[in-house]
């Protein structure tokens, strides 16, 4: 056993040097100047190491974004998946692209034990997990900084592989036991990864049932699969309880149909599964290389080969229609279904498409090794059907260079190229012209630069300082202003990382979670409409964060309620209110003199922010508690957002507390001073927190008793 693994480790490394050797360096896709690692990931974690540093907290609520928002509910916070507190004692950003690089090994490592158990040949096997690593569809979400996309992925190949396992053989039930455990962590690495992964777990769990429908009852399957589904469920309680209640109450739970297929795959992109498109971004990317590309389609004229793998054949076309999303009738219906209506970006389905070109292109290197060929007639067939895809390959090529009068993309002739060179190591092999050690050398070679010339060119790398670099002067002049503050930009002039190295508190923000009460306040703080879903506070329509806003006006009051000291932007802002302070670098700064307080202290009768009586001390700020000297009567307002969870106490006892101007906290203060704490203390994670060490306990009963 420890041979059979080690050796495709040592193996399974070589293509993941692609980002060993930029390991301290920030990936971005070849024609894209940002990054979700840099925006979200990069942030949250310095928010997370300052408070357990800083505070001694694991931060449940964050104050970094949107004035303030649950950071326990968010996915993207990560702070319930497990090895994301190894990122906790690594540099930036080497413990990111380390961490990427663990869960791509992992993945292959998985999916070369489920081939395996496959009575795959471990050759065939390694040359398909090696196709899975260097799949161009994750690197093109590396280089989109989608990273916790990519944790969740390599655990999916373990979760087919504990499915094989226990139902192979009655002596590996035991394997039922971690299958929750390999689907929790799907779930805490990525939530929305989870409805693909589980289907397809699910789908392969059935298919297998039929195949051993004699030794079990549907009913026992099908309770089995629920039992499961129900642990893994509240092994991740502390995620997905409190994250109900954060959709519920954000802009996710109204996201139309139009907003759901975000993203479709236009049909034709699907000429990208063999010609290389470099330079398309992370949705539109489903190249998979000549060698996957042609093996696959090999399989598709052998009749055996299509019976044997037919699961596989289904999952591939049901996987490839939703990517198609918009484009396929009937498919604004389907998205309307419970938990698909909580997921966008239906293009990310080709993630599952590269999965199953790898399991199929193992089974035919198989074939092939085997000289698993079958009659004569489908022989021919199989020659026939590949020449015709380079023939037709060759025809763009030529009717390109006709129509245009120029060479086409390099891309293109890359993928040219490599598909006649593949044809040719194909044709050697099934006319028994080239020996199986020679012929693996040759794919595994071919598969490596192939695959690995795609990946390289569509990633760019930048040292983390030069990336900081470009926000840098704002970000510290805005520290340098004294007092408490939130800075306000409606053309994204403050970047979101460099505003959680510098501790800046910020009203706008870029998060897929933004809550509902919160985006409705700023609409009208802003002046700019929210017509759609949209991932950024406020909005960019065209994307263009210089242009998109620059005639919108903000309610300067509205904002100072929210405690918006600046407003920075790319341009020039005219109100009466904003007092310009500087240009840092092509950025206008002004000051907001309509600015309240964090906390006062006003008449309950009367209009929100006036006539303020008193203000109070502000004794500490901390991510789960706020603690405040207040002197009474009347109205306590914390410009703080009102959400469940938070618990007020006055004087050491507890008190009901408000919302107010529908989205602040507040109380009712009796004449005299008062010690005032707001506390987060959110039920559902705590609760969340208590299933799950129940429910680990009893797993890890099951998997120690013996049999």
């Amino acid at each position: 056993m420890k041979t059979r693994v080690l050796y495709p480790v040592f193996i399974l490394l070589v293509p993941l040097l692609l980002i060993s050797t930029h390991i301290n360096d920030i990936a971005y896709g070849s024609n894209s100047s940002y990054s979700d690692l840099l925006i979200t990931h990069y942030p949250n974690l310095l928010y997370l190491k300052r408070s357990i540093i800083d505070f001694h907290q694991i931060p449940l609520w964050s104050d970094q974004i949107f004035g303030g928002y649950p950071f326990a509910a968010n996915p993207l916070a990560g702070i319930w998946y497990p090895f994301n507190w190894i990122l906790l004692i690594l540099p930036e950003p080497f413990g990111f692209n380390f961490s990427v690089i663990i869960h791509l090994l992992l993945g292959g490592l998985g999916l070369y034990l489920f081939l395996i158990d496959q009575r795959v040949s471990s050759m065939a096997a390694l040359l398909g997990a090696i196709n899975f690593e260097l799949m161009p569809k994750l690197f093109g979400h590396y280089g989109a900084g989608h990273i916790s996309l990519l944790f969740a992925v390599g655990w999916t190949t373990w979760l087919l592989w504990a499915e094989e396992r226990s139902q192979s053989c009655k002596s590996l039930k035991r394997y039922s036991y971690i299958q929750p455990i390999l689907l929790s962590m799907i779930i805490l690495a990525d939530v929305r990864w989870a409805l693909f992964a589980g289907l397809v777990w699910m789908a392969y769990s059935f298919y297998l049932y039929i195949h051993n429908r004699k030794s079990a009852r549907f009913i026992g399957w099908i309770s089995s699969l629920l039992i499961k589904v129900l642990f893994a469920s509240c092994l991740a309680a502390p995620l997905l309880l409190p994250l109900a209640e954060f959709t519920y109450l954000s802009t996710r739970s109204l996201m139309t149909s139009a907003d759901r297929l975000f993203l479709s795959l236009p049909p034709p992109r699907l000429l990208g599964l063999w010609i290389m498109d470099i330079g398309g971004g992370a949705e539109w990317t489903v190249y998979q290389g000549a060698v996957a590309f042609l093996l696959v389609i090999s399989g598709v004229s052998v009749s055996e080969f299509r019976k044997k793998h037919i699961f596989w054949w289904i999952v591939l076309a049901l996987s490839m229609t939703y990517a198609l999303g918009s484009y396929i009738p009937g498919m604004d219906i389907f998205t309307q279904l419970p938990g698909i209506n909580l997921i966008r970006v239906p293009s990310r389905s080709m993630i599952i498409v590269g999965l199953i070109f790898s399991i199929l292109s193992a089974y035919a290197i198989d074939a092939l090794l085997q000289e698993k060929n079958s009659q004569i007639h489908e022989q021919k067939v199989q020659r026939l059907l590949l020449t015709a895809v380079i023939g037709f390959e060759l025809m763009i090529t030529i009717g390109i260079i006709c129509l245009t009068k120029k060479a086409p993309p390099p891309g293109f002739i890359w993928s040219t190229v490599a598909l006649l060179f593949m044809l040719l190591i194909l044709f050697l092999r099934i006319n028994h012209l080239l020996d199986s050690f020679r012929w693996l050398l040759l794919v595994f070679i071919f598969l490596i630069l192939d695959m690995g010339t795609f990946d390289y060119l569509q990633i760019r790398y930048q040292p983390l300082d030069v990336v900081l670099s470009k926000g840098e002067m704002i970000a510290e002049y805005m520290q340098n202003q004294p007092g408490i503050f939130r800075v306000y930009s409606p053309s994204y002039s403050l970047p979101q990382e460099n505003a959680a190295l510098h501790s800046i508190e910020l009203a706008d923000g870029i998060d897929p979670m933004q809550l509902l009460s919160y985006v409705r306040y700023m609409e009208k703080a802003t002046g700019i409409p929210n017509e759609s879903y949209s991932v950024t506070l406020p909005p960019f329509p065209t994307g263009d964060t210089v242009k998109d806003n620059r005639l919108y006006l903000p309610d300067s009051k509205k904002l100072g309620l929210l405690n918006v000291g600046y407003v920075v932007a790319e341009y020039e802002i005219t109100s009466k209110y904003l007092l310009f302070k500087d240009k840092i670098g092509s950025t206008w700064v002004y000051q907001n003199k309509a600015v309240l307080p964090r906390a006062w202290v006003q008449r309950s009768d009367i209009e929100l922010g006036r006539n303020i009586q008193s203000v109070p001390s502000l004794l500490s700020l901390t991510p789960n508690q706020v603690d405040l000297e207040a002197e009474g009567p009347g109205m306590l307002v914390l410009s703080e957002i009102y959400y469940p969870g938070w618990h007020l106490m006055i004087d050491g006892a507890s008190q009901p507390m408000y919302q107010v101007g529908e989205l602040f906290r507040g109380a009712i203060l009796s004449p005299g001073k008062h010690s005032v704490r707001f506390t987060f203390q959110p039920l559902l994670v705590y609760l969340g927190l208590g299933i799950a060490s129940l429910t680990w306990l009893f797993i890890g009963y099951l998997l120690l008793r013996k049999p």
